[in-house]
Parts: C-alpha cells; structure tokens; sequence
C-alpha cells in the first residue's frame, strides 16, 4: 500500500524503510512494520543534524 502511494515498488520501499532503520530513523516491529523513531522525530524537526548519524 505505501509503495502504490509513493509510486514506487514494494521492494524498493522496504529497501528505503531499512535504510532509515539502520541510522536508527525507524524502529521496526516484530509484525514487518515501521514507525518513526524518537531520533526519526528530531531529525524532522531539526533537532539533529544529518551528520550526526550513524550505522
């Protein structure tokens, strides 16, 4: 469904979706979903910088 949404492939998606995840962007659910992580939630809000992530 989020992929039709964003035009583009499931796959490519959940690519995306474990990238985030790995600089700790996204927490991932033990049912295959994500949600914005506390980190995920600053970066938006400018409260951490880019650079400051890490794998």
């Amino acid at each position: 469904m989020i992929g039709h949404n964003i035009d583009t492939q499931r796959n490519d998606a959940s690519e995306r979706y474990r990238m985030l995840a790995t600089y700790g962007l996204l927490a991932q659910h033990d049912d295959g979903y994500y949600s914005l992580s506390e980190q995920g939630e600053a970066y938006l809000n400018e409260e951490l910088d880019a650079t400051d992530l890490t794998e």
